[in-house]
């Protein structure tokens, strides 16, 4: 089917990705665009060409073409996203959507009490539900003795779409379900020209506080790296985590 009148919408959308990827402006969340795909999908179609009034005001070499371009109304809708996009909203759904069906490896430092350490291993996110993501990492723990210990975790994330936050449970051995919250996931305000997303949060185990610190790391549309960070106070410990984890190679 002929679309010639969608050509200044192509254009339109070609200059966003050119932009996208020179880094002029934030990347944009795929909700978001998806929203406004469908958005142009449910327009009402209208004729080509309107041939009775174009007709009566051309001549007879004129080329026919109506002047039905909404230039505002595009410029609206966009600056409209972009403000969306800039105030970081939906963040958390698209860092839950770069971590689905993801493998990674890791390196993690342990440095303080009750003892100094070094973790490689490799990390998997698996969908359990649609808003939920099974974490499960294996690795061989060396401490400063050079004693070695094979080392396993599981951890359950779930996305709150109503909130756009990111919470992690524990998860409960025997029915391999979510059980109590270790904490949620609250990100930042991001530098307009920064790559980078970073989060927090909190968690209060008995006596023993940890602050836990994210940092997401996107190429382009691709989240390339993140880091977790814990840092555990408490009567018995008092000692900083830090992981980096980096997509796994086939």
């Amino acid at each position: 089917m002929y679309r010639s009148l969608y050509w200044p919408i192509i254009k339109l959308q070609f200059r966003c990705v050119v932009a996208i990827f020179s880094n002029h402006i934030s990347i944009p969340l795929q909700q978001i665009c998806f929203n406004m795909e469908h958005h142009i999908q449910d327009q009402q179609f209208r004729s080509q060409f309107d041939l009775p009034k174009e007709i009566l005001s051309t001549n007879t070499n004129d080329t026919t073409i109506p002047t039905q371009n909404q230039t505002e109304l595009i410029v609206d809708e966009m600056n409209s996203i972009c403000k969306e996009v800039n105030n970081d909203r939906s963040i958390a759904d698209a860092i839950f959507r770069s971590l689905n069906e993801s493998k990674w490896t890791f390196e993690r430092i342990l440095k303080g009490k009750p003892c100094d350490g070094i973790v490689h291993g490799q990390a998997q996110f698996n969908i359990s539900q649609s808003n939920e993501l099974i974490y499960k990492e294996q690795g061989k723990l060396i401490l400063s003795s050079e004693k070695q210990f094979d080392i396993t975790q599981k951890y359950i994330y779930v996305y709150n779409k109503n909130e756009d936050v990111i919470n992690v449970y524990f998860v409960d051995n025997n029915t391999n379900k979510r059980s109590l919250i270790f904490h949620t996931i609250y990100f930042q305000s991001k530098n307009f020209l920064s790559n980078e997303w970073i989060a927090n949060g909190q968690h209060l185990c008995n006596q023993d506080y940890y602050f836990v610190s994210y940092l997401f790391v996107f190429n382009q549309i691709n989240l390339s790296r993140f880091e977790i960070i814990y840092t555990v106070k408490g009567p018995t410990k008092d000692y900083i985590s830090k992981t980096i984890f980096q997509p796994l190679k086939n």
